[in-house]
């Protein structure tokens, strides 16, 4: 299957422009989290708010996104389950609407704006309440293999609508500072830098080929080139303290570490070339003009 997210990077792309200097541009033409902003699982109607809830006081580094080790995948059916809409379709299959269409009723959309996916697909769940109310977890979150919505126990890196979607010790939190409505909430470690210790920053990251993402606690100098850092003051944490910024939509900034912030990085004659997004995240490099 192709990497995922391909088409958010040209939605994005078409509403942001061309990039523009050093720290502003655009998303790659083609679109889209340890330590580079690189992946997680989903929801289909991300909470507009959260609630406040007060994980441990002190925290540890983040798994990689999507493979919480403490997470113990719920099954998908269970023995006394009765499908509700036997003559429906079965879990995988393309679906356009809720209801009879699919047997268990569920037809899970990915919430993401993407152009060339299926309206949607026959799953165990559409919605987090569904996996409550069968006993298979908090959380509907997407399944990067069939595009469907699965049942988890809320680790991290899975898409929540709601701060009890994720474990008492993760927060439901936008991926992205003023993301909201463009990707989902996710389970993550941290909201701000007050929920991180020992000089660590509240970062964010994706993992494009796990289809996963959420903000984790990044040590100073962990963020190679390529990865995702705070815009605007995330030099800290990157390899080479440079984080540079692009700019999408007007509204979403997105910062990337990167070789150089301005020419001024560079030696002569080089110049410094923006970071960009598109098949992947690209970090500022220098490069001849």
């Amino acid at each position: 299957m192709r990497t995922l997210w391909l088409p958010l990077a040209s939605a994005l792309a078409c509403a942001a422009g061309e990039e523009t200097t050093s720290t502003s541009g655009g998303f790659g033409s083609n679109p889209s989290a340890s330590a580079p902003m690189t992946s997680p699982a989903s929801t289909t109607d991300a909470a507009s708010t959260t609630t406040s809830v007060d994980p441990p006081a002190t925290s540890t580094d983040a798994p990689d996104p999507g493979t919480d080790d403490t997470t113990s995948e719920p099954g998908t059916t269970t023995n006394d389950y009765v499908p509700p809409f036997p003559d429906g379709a079965a879990n995988g299959v393309e679906c356009t609407a809720p209801g009879a269409e699919c047997q268990t009723g569920n037809c899970y959309k990915v919430p993401l704006p993407l152009d060339d996916l299926p309206p949607g697909i026959c799953s165990e769940c559409d919605a987090d309440q569904d996996c409550v109310d069968r006993g298979l977890g908090i959380n509907c979150t997407v399944d990067p293999a069939t595009l469907g919505g699965r049942c988890t126990d809320g680790g991290i890196g899975s898409f929540c609508e709601s701060q009890a979607s994720c474990k008492k010790q993760w927060y439901c939190e936008e991926i992205l500072p003023n993301s909201e409505g463009l990707l989902p909430l996710a389970c993550g470690e941290c909201r701000d830098d007050q929920d991180c210790k020992d000089g660590k920053r509240c970062t964010p990251r994706i993992d494009l080929d796990l289809y996963s993402g959420n903000k984790y606690c990044a040590a100073p100098g962990s963020v190679a080139n390529g990865g995702l850092c705070p815009e605007f003051t995330g030099d800290g944490v990157c390899a080479n303290n440079k984080c540079g910024v692009i700019n999408v939509t007007g509204a979403l900034n997105v910062g990337i570490c990167g070789a150089c912030k301005s020419d001024a990085d560079c030696t002569t004659p080089q110049v410094c070339k923006p970071g960009s997004f598109g098949e992947t995240f690209v970090g500022a490099a220098c490069a001849a003009p």
